[in-house]
């Protein structure tokens, strides 16, 4: 997560989700989780994987066996991609293409009226989609990310009352 993204403990972050599900909250910025983050790539680049849409990124649908860890980058568009641009090119970048707005929901308005830019967390259960994951799994994360924006949306709406 980026340090900015962090700082602003917004109720909209998605990213939060995915600790309940065996996540580990890693703070770009900060020297411990840097060296952390970097030990980890190090010591599993083959098995490695960066949630990313970069121009070398490959559709998750084709990547034939799952990753034995993904690193899922969360914050702004632009801090995403300093972040993807300091991890080490030799780790896989991947996409996914199947991910919906309409499905999983948002919280956050994205400009255009795109139906394909989602957060975090619903970018992660098309993931596990895409990479034919145990279906119970997926739906356990989908599930999760349903309940939580079930939450955020009862919360704007009491405050808009």
């Amino acid at each position: 997560m980026h340090r900015l993204e962090m700082g602003q403990r917004k109720a909209s972050n998605t990213a939060k989700l995915l600790q309940h599900f065996g996540a580990e909250l890693l703070c770009w910025g900060v020297e411990e989780h840097d060296a952390r983050l970097r030990q980890i790539l190090e010591d599993d680049e083959e098995g490695s994987l960066v949630l990313f849409p970069s121009p070398d990124a490959v559709q998750a649908q084709s990547l034939g066996t799952a990753p034995r860890q993904v690193v899922v980058l969360d914050g702004g568009w632009r801090e995403c991609v300093r972040m993807n641009n300091w991890i080490s090119p030799k780790i896989r970048r991947c996409v996914v293409t199947t991910a919906s707005r309409s499905e999983l929901g948002g919280t956050r308005k994205y400009s255009g009226g795109t139906d394909d830019r989602v957060q975090t967390a619903a970018a992660f259960v098309t993931l596990l989609r895409e990479l034919g994951e145990d279906e119970r799994e997926v739906e356990s994360v989908r599930d999760g990310l349903a309940h939580y924006m079930e939450c955020f949306e009862a919360q704007i709406n009491r405050s808009k009352t």
